[in-house]
């Protein structure tokens, strides 16, 4: 990791770091699996000719998006892929657990909101310090898929306010999570 006002220092930077890293790999005997990184450079601008950088004499691809540690990084951090990804992990966690959280589940609530804090909850709260300063659209993404899960986990009727169901549940909104 390389900072610097200019793309090219950055890059320069960035080429003598991975130098340094491949000369101490070698060093211990460790392989490096150059196929499996990638090059973003995170900006505001547009980037054109990304620089390129390589270990090993193999050029390391320019990707938009890298994932991190289970985080999805996009090149202006405005985690529009990560939080998308994160909705389409929830509702795929969701379904598998359907049958014990389900509305026809025959499990006492306290169960049900025991499995749903230990097993969904931190799907989306993962990495929250991080992906949590994004856009309230995404925040609303993700609060919509717990309103739907509790909504089912409690069988609550189409009338009841998503506000008195967290409320009742003691399970605090995406937003209170976030502060």
């Amino acid at each position: 990791m390389s900072t610097d006002t200019n793309r090219v220092t950055a890059a320069q930077k960035l080429q003598k770091a991975s130098d340094a890293v491949y000369k101490w790999t070698t060093k211990w005997k460790i392989k490096l699996n150059e196929t499996k990184s990638t090059y973003v450079n995170f900006s505001n601008q547009n980037l054109t000719d990304p620089a390129v950088i390589n270990i090993n004499g193999t050029g390391v691809p320019y990707a938009n998006i890298a994932k991190y540690l289970g985080m999805t990084l996009d090149t202006k951090l405005k985690w529009n892929e990560h939080v998308r990804k994160k909705v389409k992990e929830l509702k795929i966690k969701i379904a598998q657990y359907r049958w014990l959280i389900g509305r026809h589940s025959k499990m006492t609530l306290y169960n049900k909101l025991l499995i749903y804090k230990q097993v969904i909850k931190p799907t989306w709260l993962y990495g929250i310090q991080l992906w949590g300063c994004t856009k309230s659209t995404h925040i609303k993404k993700i609060q919509t898929v717990q309103n739907k899960v509790l909504r089912e986990i409690a069988n609550a009727p189409w009338f009841v306010r998503n506000n008195d169901l967290l409320r009742d549940l003691r399970i605090l909104t995406v937003e209170q999570a976030i502060k």
